[in-house]
C-alpha cells in the first residue's frame, strides 16, 4: 500500500470515527437516554419487559464507548507509524499502518481456555484480537440495538403519558360527579380502587413502559366507563327523585279530593238506587300511609340514596295509582248507574211518543199498553230506583211498542 492509499485509509477513519461521535452524542443528547442512563452512572430504575429490552442495550452501549477508544487509538498508532516513515523505511511503515488497521490489531483481552480443550503446555487463556473493521461493525450493531430500544421507550412514555393524564382526569372528573350528585358511597369503594391501581400504573410507566404501553387504557378505560355508567344512572335516580317528590304533594291533594268525592258514592248509591254492587273505595288509613311514605322517602332523598330513593318513589307512585285507579272505579261505578237510568228514561220517552203516533194514525193498540208505559215512567222516577225492575219495564213496554209497530206496517 503506497503514501496516497495510506492517507486515504487515514482519512476514511478519521470521517468514520466522527461519524461514530456525531451519532453517540447525538444519543446522548437525547432526553429519553439521559433518563434511562441517569446522571453520575446511576441508572433509571427498570423492571419487566423495559428491563429486559434495555438494561443490556444501555450495557452494549457503554461497551461501545470503550471501543471507540480502542479504535482512536489504533487511529493514533497508524498516524504515528505514518508519521514516523523515513526514506527507506517508507514503505514499511505503510505496510505497517495497513496491517494496523486492516488486520486484527485490536486486543480485546483474554478468554480462558477451558480445561477439556487445554493440553499440558497450553496458557490458561488465550488473547483475542479484532480487526478494526469488525469491531465497528460490532459497534454499529450495538448502537442500532440500544437507539431502538430508547426509541421504544421514548414512544411508549409519549403514548401513555396522555393517557395517564386523560384517566387521571377523569378519575378526578367522576370523583367531582359523584360528590355532585350526594352519592360517593355507591361509587366511593371503585373509585378509591381505581385511584389506586391508577397510581400504581403511574408507577409502571415510569419503570416499565413497555410492558404496560397497551395495558393501560384497555384496563382502566372500561372501569372508568363503568363507574361513570353508574354515577349517570344515579344522576338520573336524582332527577326522577326531585320530579317525582315535586309533584308528589300535589298528587296527594288532587287525590284527596277525588277520595272525598268517591267516600259519597256509597250513600248516594243507596239513596238513589238502593243496594246495589259497587266496587270499594280506598280505606282512608291507607290513605294517611301515602304521606308518611312520601315524608321518609324525602328523607332518603335528603340523604343522598338516590337509587333507594328512586326505588321507593317508583313503587309509592304504582301505589298511589292504584288507589286512584279504585277511586275512579267507585265513580264510574256511579256514573254508569245514572248513565243507565237516564237511557232507560230516553227510551222510554221515545217509545211512548211512537206509541202516541201510532194510535194517531189509528193502530189497535192494547188499552193498557199505555198504563204500563205510565208503570215504567213510576219504576224511574223511584227513589231509590230498582234498577232490575226498571230495567226489565222498559224493556217489556219497548217491546210491546216495536211489536204493535210491526203490525201497523203490515
Amino acid at each position: 500500500m503506497n503514501e496516497e492509499q495510506v492517507d486515504e485509509l487515514l482519512a476514511a477513519w478519521e470521517e468514520r470515527l466522527a461519524r461514530v461521535d456525531e451519532s453517540l452524542l447525538a444519543l446522548e443528547g437525547d432526553p429519553t437516554y439521559q433518563m434511562l442512563a441517569g446522571s453520575s452512572g446511576t441508572r433509571q430504575p427498570l423492571d419487566g419487559v423495559t428491563r429486559a429490552r434495555v438494561s443490556p442495550a444501555l450495557d452494549a452501549l457503554g461497551e461501545l464507548f470503550e471501543h471507540r477508544g480502542r479504535l482512536t487509538e489504533v487511529l493514533d498508532r497508524a498516524k504515528e507509524l505514518k508519521k514516523s516513515a523515513g526514506f527507506f523505511d517508507k514503505q514499511q511503515k505503510m505496510n505497517e499502518v495497513a496491517a494496523l488497521l486492516n488486520g486484527p490489531s485490536i486486543k480485546m483481552g483474554a478468554t480462558p481456555m477451558p480445561l477439556a480443550k487445554r493440553n499440558l503446555l497450553d496458557p490458561a487463556a488465550n488473547d483475542v484480537a479484532v480487526m478494526p473493521e469488525h469491531l465497528l461493525a460490532a459497534m454499529a450493531h450495538a448502537y442500532e440495538v440500544a437507539r431502538d430500544a430508547v426509541m421504544q421507550v421514548s414512544r411508549a412514555w409519549a403514548t401513555l403519558e396522555p393517557v395517564m393524564m386523560e384517566l387521571e382526569r377523569d378519575l378526578e372528573s367522576l370523583r367531582k360527579s359523584a360528590e355532585d350528585v350526594g352519592d360517593t358511597q355507591a361509587v366511593g369503594g371503585e373509585l378509591a380502587a381505581i385511584e389506586r391501581d391508577l397510581s400504581a400504573y403511574r408507577v409502571l410507566v415510569g419503570k416499565d413502559p413497555l410492558g404496560v404501553e397497551t395495558s393501560v387504557g384497555t384496563s382502566m378505560g372500561p372501569r372508568m366507563a363503568g363507574v361513570r355508567q353508574r354515577i349517570e344512572g344515579l344522576v338520573a335516580s336524582k332527577n326522577r327523585v326531585l320530579a317525582g317528590l315535586a309533584g308528589a304533594q300535589q298528587a296527594l291533594h288532587e287525590h284527596a279530593r277525588a277520595h272525598a268525592a268517591a267516600l259519597l258514592v256509597p250513600d248516594k248509591v243507596r239513596g238513589e238506587f238502593g243496594v246495589t254492587p259497587i266496587p270499594a273505595c280506598v280505606g282512608d288509613e291507607l290513605i294517611a300511609g301515602l304521606e308518611d311514605w312520601r315524608a321518609k322517602i324525602e328523607a332518603t332523598a335528603r340523604a343522598g340514596r338516590w337509587h333507594a330513593a328512586d326505588v321507593g318513589l317508583a313503587r309509592w307512585q304504582e301505589t298511589l295509582t292504584s288507589y286512584v285507579a279504585a277511586d275512579a272505579a267507585v265513580m264510574r261505578a256511579y256514573d254508569s248507574l245514572v248513565a243507565k237510568r237516564v237511557e232507560l228514561s230516553g227510551r222510554l220517552s221515545a217509545r211512548r211518543a211512537q206509541l202516541q203516533a201510532l194510535v194517531a194514525r189509528g193502530a189497535a193498540a192494547d188499552p193498557t199498553l199505555t198504563q204500563r208505559g205510565r208503570d215504567a215512567e213510576s219504576w224511574l222516577s223511584q227513589r231509590p230506583m230498582n234498577v232490575a225492575r226498571a230495567t226489565a219495564a222498559v224493556d217489556a213496554f219497548e217491546a210491546e211498542v216495536v211489536a204493535l209497530a210491526g203490525r201497523a206496517r203490515r
